[in-house]
């Protein structure tokens, strides 16, 4: 259910144009029907997809420690992760990207947030 609240919520945001009043609507009902911890989810879907649409397109490296000279990234697949808060159960898609040189993968969320490789709970 939640997933399919924030993809309403994206889609709604994606768009070039989007009006306040639909943003008010679907952050309201994603708010009656998930809580507090899927608003926290549906920012880290956005900061998410910020941070590889901008490495994507070259705008952004990972880090000092690259997987090569001039690395090239490309949407791989997703993940489903769930974290334990305070605020409930968090349930992310995180996306992982992968070197088109290399070949290496990484998840830039999980390395922006500075979160261990098989977290449970923050």
């Amino acid at each position: 259910m939640q997933d399919i609240i924030t993809l309403e919520v994206l889609s709604s945001l994606s768009d070039n144009e989007f009006s306040l009043d639909e943003l008010v609507f679907r952050t309201k009902e994603l708010f009656e029907r998930e809580g507090l911890s899927g608003f926290v989810g549906l920012i880290l879907q956005l900061a998410d997809e910020r941070i590889c649409i901008n490495m994507v397109q070259g705008r952004i490296n990972p880090n000092e420690a690259s997987c090569c000279p001039e690395p090239r990234y490309a949407h791989h697949d997703q993940l489903d992760r769930q974290f334990r808060t305070s605020v409930g159960t968090v349930r992310i898609r995180w996306r992982r990207l992968e070197c088109t040189h290399c070949g290496k993968s990484i998840i830039p969320l999980r390395e922006f947030l500075g979160i261990e490789r098989y977290p449970s709970k923050t």
